[in-house]
């Protein structure tokens, strides 16, 4: 029943705008790049965070009137050094700016919204990705999934369905390590810092069950003692993963995770419960057409 209300309210979404739009969100190396890559050829346009730190993706949108216009945003470019004349030299060169910059001619619609976002999920790639969506690859688009690490998004597209893609912390481990064969290298943080601000320890296995999807008979992880979480995280295969200088504290993450007991079983949940619509899907063994099939 839950699920075909949810169904009825997207299908209204498509039926008013045209278009249906989802943001995948999860932490880093849960797999969403592998997801939502899979559903290109299904005819989604997916627009992805990390495509805007290259320049080229930001410039048909620097500049001061709105849309599309990549002449316009080169002219724009070129003026940095006249633009950041105080600024550092490496400052004033093209692309060497974002929306971010004060003296960007759409920075305050852009500050308007990121001021109501939480200090650590601040994130100038957001307004790009936006800015995609209306004017650029998502303007004539029927679906369009957004893939982020953060719901930023939801700030600029209230009614966007959102799905957090979870990885199970094995799976997380091997999908660094994968990433990392790749050279692709990320830091701990993506345990340290990402898992810790979605995920926290229950030693309740309903609790977890209830929390990560009520519709399953069994928890989608664990259960974890102190001891099997090192021995999962302190492997130096993984800690070679990592950026150097960037390792994992095994034992902090363990503690903050709230792993505090020895001997004692724990399990993984939420650590803020999601809204209302909102929907965690498991990437372990899944495919593309499994998200798909999710997504409805």
């Amino acid at each position: 029943m839950k699920y075909l209300k949810l169904y009825e309210q997207f299908r209204l979404i498509l039926e008013a705008t045209g278009k249906r739009y989802v943001l995948i969100d999860g932490t880093s190396s849960a797999g969403k790049s592998y997801m939502t890559e899979g559903l290109k050829d299904k005819g989604w346009i997916i627009l992805g965070s990390d495509e805007y730190f290259d320049i080229e993706m930001r410039i048909p949108f620097d500049h001061e009137g709105k849309g599309y216009d990549k002449e316009a945003g080169e002219e724009w470019h070129k003026q940095m050094p006249k633009l950041r004349k105080k600024d550092d030299k490496e400052m004033q060169k093209r692309g060497a700016t974002t929306i971010a910059w004060s003296g960007h001619p759409h920075n305050k619609e852009f500050k308007a919204v990121n001021d109501t976002i939480e200090k650590h999920k601040k994130d100038w790639r957001t307004w790009y990705m936006y800015q995609d969506y209306l004017y650029g690859r998502g303007k004539n688009a029927t679906g369009v999934i957004f893939d982020d690490i953060s719901d930023n998004i939801l700030k600029y597209i209230p009614d966007c369905e959102y799905i957090l893609l979870y990885a199970p912390l094995d799976r997380l481990k091997d999908n660094v390590i994968a990433r990392s064969e790749k050279k692709d290298k990320r830091g701990g943080w993506v345990f340290s810092d990402q898992f810790l601000k979605r995920f926290k320890a229950t030693e309740s296995e309903k609790e977890s069950r209830i929390s990560m999807d009520p519709e399953e008979k069994k928890v989608p992880e664990g259960p974890y003692t102190k001891k099997s979480l090192k021995e999962l995280l302190e492997d130096e295969v993984l800690q070679d993963a990592f950026n150097e200088g960037e390792k994992l504290d095994v034992d902090k993450f363990i503690s903050d995770l709230g792993v505090k007991k020895d001997n004692v079983k724990y399990f993984i949940k939420l650590r803020k419960p999601l809204k209302k619509g909102q929907r965690l899907f498991n990437s372990r063994n899944k495919t593309p057409d499994e998200l798909e099939t999710y997504i409805g």
